[in-house]
């Protein structure tokens, strides 16, 4: 059995898989709620268990799934774990292979990226040591969201500032969210069971990015140097004129720490509605009250934009797709984006079921997929891979 976890900053995700058949046998989630409190979710293929945790520090939660485990009887499926994967999120200019095996190295340079990824890659990191104190010496490997787009044009990736900076502190755009695009792609050549796509891929969640994908290879992504750039998003502000950041030091009189958790953690869909980071609600509220709907509209034009600039720097498009939170669970987002692309000749299906994974009409010239993401059986897939665990 291999274990997968992918850990946020107050939140994971669990699932163990069987390397006889590939398929998952448990799966769950842990989240925070409020102070040092949190929900596990617990799932077997009959039954799903909820149980109140402790989920003060990364280190709470993982002991929160033990102890679960354990209650359950299930401590012995623990100790049948051949592996674990990992969701790494930034691995700089370091990794450039999608999944690498896990020794004191590679926990070193995870650390020393940090900086650029300080919510993400510490959790990361502290994930995996809690599993490294838990299970000794079973194998562990760091798959990277980075990784995919490591071979970007020099031409997307380069800012232009100057050359000589750039290199000395490997300044540069890294992208994000790239085991969920990959798997986008190759969902694709699935489903219109054709190759050499060009596909637009939109992972659209609490962190958002978009992906331009022609024959496998990403030529171009909106997240850059950190995952703060690019779209607007549930709490980060997106990319901005960099003049606000030195503008708003002066005039509030803030530290670059303060002003970074105001763009990180107060902007985006909730600093505009002022009333929600869940776009949802803030949904139920857009014929209610103007700053939801200013929310709402600018959330779904910037993605339109996005959209309408890969396709014309590809030259065309097979597919768009929409995955993660909002994009699997949101058809007023997805129609108010679609509808958008009407000049491209995207057309929905007049119901837009949710349940469906091709949500585009017959006619449409683009192809618009709904796609449940899953990041973890992607991390399987490589864990299994690298291990060449057949």
């Amino acid at each position: 059995m291999i274990l997968v976890f992918n850990f946020g900053s107050s939140s994971f995700k669990y699932k163990i898989f069987s390397l006889n058949n590939d398929e998952e046998i448990f799966g769950g989630r842990c989240y925070k709620t409020c102070g040092d409190s949190g929900i596990l979710i617990f799932k077997t293929k009959e039954k799903e268990f909820r149980y109140d945790v402790r989920y003060g520090t990364c280190k709470d939660a993982f002991e929160s799934f033990k102890k679960v485990f354990s209650d359950n009887n299930f401590s012995d499926v623990l100790k049948n774990v051949k592996a674990i994967g990992h969701r790494v999120v930034h691995g700089g200019n370091y990794f450039k292979s999608q999944a690498v095996v896990i020794n004191k190295n590679v926990l070193h340079k995870i650390k020393e990226l940090i900086p650029l990824s300080p919510l993400h890659n510490r959790s990361n990191l502290d994930g995996i040591l809690s599993c490294i104190d838990f299970f000794g010496n079973i194998k562990q490997v760091a798959v990277f969201d980075t990784s995919f787009f490591s071979n970007l044009p020099k031409k997307a990736y380069t800012y232009a500032i100057p050359a000589t900076i750039a290199k000395k502190h490997n300044i540069r755009k890294y992208g994000f969210h790239g085991i969920s695009h990959k798997y986008a792609y190759e969902t694709c050549l699935r489903y219109l069971k054709k190759k050499n796509l060009k596909v637009v891929s939109c992972h659209l969640g609490s962190g958002s990015s978009i992906a331009a994908i022609v024959d496998g290879n990403p030529i171009d992504t909106s997240m850059g140097l950190t995952p703060l750039g690019g779209l607007m998003m549930s709490t980060r502000c997106g990319s901005l004129d960099p003049s606000v950041i030195i503008h708003l030091k002066k005039i509030e009189s803030l530290s670059s720490e303060k002003v970074y958790e105001i763009l990180n953690s107060q902007s985006g869909i909730l600093g505009v509605s002022g009333f929600s980071d869940n776009i949802e609600k803030v949904i139920e509220n857009y014929e209610k009250n103007e700053n939801c709907k200013l929310a709402v509209d600018m959330f779904c034009y910037k993605i339109t934009k996005y959209i309408g600039s890969y396709i014309t720097v590809m030259n065309g498009c097979d597919a768009v797709v929409f995955t993660a939170g909002i994009g699997e669970n949101s058809p007023f987002i997805r129609k108010n984006i679609c509808e958008s692309l009407s000049i491209f000749g995207v057309k929905l299906k007049k119901d837009n079921s949710e349940n469906e994974v091709i949500v585009s009409s017959s006619n449409s010239k683009i192809c618009i997929l709904n796609l449940i993401s899953d990041e973890e059986k992607c991390i399987y897939n490589e864990t299994k891979l690298i291990l060449n665990y057949r």
